[in-house]
């Protein structure tokens, strides 16, 4: 994430981030309003994903991976899913994030 900060100088940016932890950098520049709106906009559309579908790990420990959904839980953007082609499936729950949705579910109404 990002901390946007107004200061009258780079020194008391400086002082703040010294009695933070975790900040790992700083931009060496102002940000312009147009920068600001733009971080402020991009929010990564989420992805929906639905019981029984197929979803691909893009990012994680699981990257490559595929996996058959077997709950959502949209309030908390997770979900928890079944590796394939593993010799003994775990259910692991996991942000949406980190995997798409490569194949829907087939509806049962087109049974």
């Amino acid at each position: 994430g990002y901390i946007i900060l107004e200061a009258e100088d780079e020194m008391a940016v400086k002082s703040f981030i010294t009695k933070e932890h975790n900040i790992h950098g700083v931009l060496p520049r102002p940000l312009s309003v147009e920068d600001i709106d733009k971080l402020l906009a991009s929010k990564a559309q989420e992805q929906e994903a639905a019981k029984g579908d197929i979803v691909e790990f893009s990012t994680g420990p699981f990257k490559g991976y595929k996996a058959r959904v077997l709950k959502v839980d949209s309030i908390k953007s997770e979900i928890t899913v079944e590796l394939m082609d593993v010799v003994v499936p775990i259910p692991i729950t996991t942000k949406l994030n980190t995997a798409k949705v490569i194949q829907r579910a087939k509806s049962e109404s087109n049974a």
